[in-house]
């Protein structure tokens, strides 16, 4: 990718993410004061920089378009929080934002540009800052430490709280040493697994607790004296820019030759209006960045601002942290997604497919989606969008429409244990150690 200029919007900041003070909200970016997205969604839009004139047009024509059809005035600025007011699903869209989207998609195909989505998961940054060293050391013994740190993660930020919540008050004590949060994570797994077993359902679920367990037993005594103080988290936005890295540079990894990355770099104008993180860019070799820009002036990144608005409103729609831990053995499927059906006459399924091919389909790329290790509500998102997609799906009951959805989308999650062995693998294919790598910039951190 060269010569392009690329724009940038976010949903779901947070500078630093916490414990909540209410155990029942859990962490400082849930609750009725919040945004409730539980990933920092992020969207890098790439617009040719000999077709900008030809998208701007077209995308002012789009707003213009719009307004036309509203009774409403017409605002300084059209932003997604308009157009996407009170919605969860696709049912909820109107016709006319269904429309906007829809033209906005082709507008993208038009003009040959294309986007990166992020979801970045904001619990996995607790998890990952406290017991980096842990996933080093078991690393460094030959234990595949991403799988443990997504069902760490998972554990979190659906189970803990229902068995007292001890593992969210230990990572809110600045006290306590990395083997003491171990050990409080061991016996809220050595909980879980007592009520659980027995139930064929939750399995595989007992016996990865049981692994981990285990490895816990065997080394956190070694970690005793080490003591990581942070109650409040750093989001680490320079992520971001490593995503971003790949996106740009897909062509020549593909073709095996990077020697032309510094040119490509050097081509490429980022843009990024108030606020919108910068961190990292000027390390990964981008020269060009154009910071503190007013939105209202590029449609570019008002573009961003919509897709990244549709798609953080569908992943906090698709996240789901309520167990029953009561009833282990019943699966939890999402009928709610389902209650309201998709209206062909309103764009739904229209938008339904050009939602999923311009992220998820074959046309996105292989980085057209960066995600942290734990990202459950991403492959709900991606089973969602798959399984509506087909008119006849819009005939179903509501329950086989839900059951349809969980079982596209638990394939979808199992493919990502392959994908963390694939990693782990083709990391050590090269390097000694995880750690190796993440210094030598090869591989994003924890």
């Amino acid at each position: 990718m060269k010569d392009v200029n690329i724009y940038f919007d976010e949903k779901g900041p947070s500078k630093s993410v916490s414990i909540s003070d209410n155990l029942e909200d859990q962490f400082n970016f849930f609750g009725s004061s919040s945004d409730n997205i539980p990933a920092y969604v992020g969207i890098y839009l790439a617009i040719p920089k000999s077709k900008q004139s030809e998208f701007d047009t077209g995308f002012q024509k789009m707003v213009d378009d719009y307004y036309a059809n509203q009774r409403s005035a017409q605002a300084k600025e059209l932003k997604s929080l308009t157009l996407l007011k009170n919605v969860t699903t696709l049912a909820d869209i109107k016709t006319a934002a269904a429309q906007f989207y829809l033209d906005l998609f082709q507008l993208l195909d038009d003009t040959h540009s294309t986007f990166q989505l992020s979801a970045f998961d904001k619990s996995e940054v607790f998890i990952a800052a406290k017991l980096k060293n842990w996933f080093y050391y078991l690393d460094r013994h030959n234990l595949n430490p991403y799988p443990l740190l997504y069902t760490i993660t998972k554990f979190l930020r659906t189970e803990d709280k229902y068995f007292g919540g001890d593992l969210t008050k230990a990572l809110n004590d600045a006290d306590l040493s990395t083997a003491d949060l171990l050990n409080t994570l061991k016996m809220q797994l050595s909980r879980v697994v007592q009520k659980y077993q027995g139930h064929s359902r939750t399995t595989r679920q007992v016996d990865m607790y049981r692994t981990l367990i285990k490895i816990i037993r065997d080394t956190a005594k070694i970690f005793r004296t080490e003591n990581i103080s942070l109650v409040s988290y750093p989001f680490p936005t320079d992520q971001l820019a490593y995503g971003l890295d790949l996106f740009v540079l897909e062509d020549l990894f593909l073709n095996g030759d990077l020697s032309a990355a510094k040119e490509a770099k050097d081509s490429i104008t980022i843009l990024l209006d108030d606020d919108a993180p910068a961190e990292g860019l000027h390390q990964n070799g981008f020269s060009d960045i154009q910071e503190n820009l007013d939105s209202k002036e590029y449609p570019g990144l008002q573009a961003s601002d919509f897709l990244a608005g549709l798609y953080g409103k569908l992943i906090a729609t698709m996240d789901s942290r309520a167990v029953d831990p009561n009833r282990p053995g019943q699966v939890q499927r999402m009928t709610e997604l389902f209650e309201k059906g998709l209206n062909p006459h309103k764009k739904h399924i229209d938008l339904a497919r050009a939602t999923y091919s311009h992220s998820f389909g074959s046309d996105s790329g292989q980085y057209g989606v960066m995600h942290s290790t734990f990202s459950d509500y991403l492959w709900q998102l991606q089973g969602y969008l798959t399984v509506i997609q087909e008119e006849s799906f819009n005939q179903l009951p509501v329950f086989e429409k839900a059951n349809q959805h969980w079982t596209v989308s638990q394939e979808l999650m199992q493919q990502q244990f392959y994908e963390m062995n694939n990693q782990f693998m083709n990391i050590h294919s090269l390097y000694d150690s995880i750690e190796d790598a993440i210094e030598d910039g090869s591989t994003k951190p924890f």
